[in-house]
């Protein structure tokens, strides 16, 4: 069972039969919500072996849409498979290639379909998805870094926040009737403080929870809905210590190397930095670049372009000096890349060293604090028996 762009019927039995496929039925889909959030997902090392396997192919003389339908019975992604089914009878209707990857936006970005038309218009295609692959690869490294910066201090700090409530929540309620019948007269400020935060955890705690996750969502559907909420939030995630150097390093080392790749395929500057902007997360940074380009557009150089705009750290700007002078930008791109993806690992070691130690801290500063609060009664209660 599976899913096929046809025009008719008739349509859709002629393409089955080119793969050796036999209809048996058939009936129109309509895009359904569990289509939308439910669906097999492709991930992008799918799609990295998606490019290597036409690369390989077409290096070994096999012609794109034969290259095709091997893909499409070697593919094990429901979704991906049919997406190439679409591509090939997109092909065989004389459309580029190109032209049928911009079909499916949510599948293949601009940045892979601009360097495939740059393949196109050099006859050079297989050289192209040879850079797609490269430029794949790099997006999957830059992704595993950014999990690694998120998602180890995401889980200490949900250990430790989970750790308090159940200290707060359960274990203190059970001892603080014991703390009030040994200690007949006031209880310590300490000890006052510890029961105030039990009975207020009791009873608001889940109140705080539903409050803190309603706010998480709702600042992410406000920055999704609105461009101008989602530039200043973004500007200030650049200015948070630690932090806001990281997220620049990862946004200037995914800058250069795309800038590279595309450089490479043989694209011209503006549109280069016009594509590269659009892979940006941080709006602050792709802003920038629009800014730049249309710098570069009126007569500015590259390292100008990019100097003027403020968000880019002086080594870019000189390094781009360096290679417009030398005339060889490719390969100081590569050298950026290289410093950059350095960076970058350090920044994040940097983060989640300073990170653990922190919340141990505070862990630790926790626990001292309810461990006054319940020994000290009981001390105070021995000394004045004279124990």
């Amino acid at each position: 069972m599976g899913y096929m762009t046809a025009k008719n019927e008739v349509d859709l039995f002629q393409k089955l039969d080119e793969y050796g496929l036999e209809l048996i039925r058939s009936s129109e889909k309509k895009p359904t919500i569990f289509d939308k959030y439910f669906s097999p997902k492709i991930e992008l090392r799918e799609k990295l072996q998606f490019y290597v396997q036409l690369q390989q192919m077409m290096r070994a003389g096999v012609t794109v849409l034969n290259a095709l339908d091997n893909l499409v019975v070697n593919t094990r992604n429901v979704t991906l498979r049919d997406k190439i089914v679409e591509i090939r009878a997109f092909l065989s209707d004389g459309m580029k290639f190109s032209e049928a990857l911009a079909q499916f936006p949510n599948v293949f970005n601009k940045i892979e379909v601009a360097i495939v038309k740059a393949g196109e218009e050099t006859g050079q295609l297989a050289q192209s998805f040879e850079f797609i692959t490269e430029y794949l690869k790099n997006e999957d490294a830059i992704r595993r870094k950014i999990k690694k910066a998120t998602r180890y201090p995401m889980m200490v700090a949900g250990v430790v926040v989970v750790a308090v409530i159940v200290l707060l929540g359960v274990v203190v309620p059970d001892i603080v009737s014991f703390l009030k019948v040994i200690d007949g007269g006031e209880l310590p400020f300490v000890t006052v403080s510890l029961i105030a935060t039990s009975e207020f955890v009791q009873a608001y705690g889940l109140y705080m929870l539903f409050i803190g996750a309603g706010l998480i969502l709702g600042f992410n559907l406000y920055r999704r809905y609105s461009a101008d909420f989602n530039h200043k939030s973004d500007g200030w995630f650049l200015l948070m210590p630690v932090v806001g150097e990281l997220l620049r390093k990862i946004e200037v080392s995914r800058f250069c190397y795309v800038f590279r790749v595309l450089y490479t395929a043989g694209m011209p500057v503006v549109s280069i930095i016009n594509q590269a902007k659009d892979v940006c997360s941080n709006k602050v940074i792709s802003y920038a670049l629009a800014d730049a380009s249309t710098n570069i557009k009126n007569g500015s150089t590259i390292s100008s372009g990019l100097n003027d705009t403020g968000q880019f750290p002086s080594v870019v700007v000189q390094m781009f000096m360096a290679g417009e002078e030398s005339g060889d930008v490719s390969e100081v791109l590569q050298y950026i890349s290289e410093y950059f993806d350095t960076e970058v690992d350090q920044a994040i070691d940097n983060f989640i060293s300073m990170i653990e130690p922190g919340l141990t801290v505070v862990f630790g500063l926790i626990i001292i604090w309810i461990a006054a609060a319940v020994f000290g009664p009981i001390y105070g209660m021995l000394g004045s028996l004279g124990i």
